[in-house]
Parts: structure tokens; C-alpha cells; sequence
């Protein structure tokens, strides 16, 4: 995926999410970046556990490249931030390893 292509997107896909990393763990991760609509944090219906992974959507392309460019290669709770440059329509992906 090229860079013009990422700086279209305004969502960014987090996977590798362990279970101590939380919704405002992930909020604030994010945040600095620019202003975020919305975090899709979704649950297992019958744990109540997250299922590992998340949709950080920013009010703009813009911020959601800056994420980008500003989270690869940091650490969330230990865990490095991995750009996954794979070509998908409605989202840019990171990785937790």
C-alpha cells in the first residue's frame, strides 16, 4: 500500500490486543494523535472477554496517518506496534508482537 493510499484512510485496524490492554489503555495510546470518533472494542458475547483486537477511527485521514507514522515501532504495555502493509479498503492495520 503506498503512503497516498494510507493517508486516505481513516480508521486503524489494532490486533494482538493481550487482555490486560483495555479500552482506555488503547484510548489513550491513540489520543495523542488526533480526535478520535469512535473505538470498536469488540467483545466475546458469552466471556465478556475482548476478542484481541480493535477499530480506532479519527475524525481525519490526516490524524489517522499521523497514528500511523507516530505508533510504528512504540510499545503499548510492552508490546511493539508494527505497521502491517497490506492493501484493505477501509482500514490501516497495526500488529501487537
Amino acid at each position: 500500500m503506498s503512503l497516498a493510499a494510507v493517508q486516505k484512510k481513516r480508521v486503524v485496524y489494532v490486533g494482538g490486543l493481550p487482555d490486560d490492554v483495555d479500552l482506555s489503555i488503547l484510548r489513550a495510546a491513540f489520543l495523542t494523535f488526533g480526535e478520535i470518533v469512535d473505538i470498536n472494542y469488540p467483545v466475546d458475547y458469552l466471556t465478556q472477554q475482548h476478542k484481541g483486537f480493535a477499530f480506532v477511527e479519527y475524525e481525519s485521514s490526516e490524524d489517522a496517518s499521523h497514528a500511523v507514522e507516530n505508533m510504528s515501532d512504540s510499545e503499548i504495555n510492552g508490546l511493539f506496534c508494527y505497521f502491517f502493509n497490506k492493501q484493505f479498503n477501509d482500514f490501516i492495520i497495526f500488529i501487537l508482537l
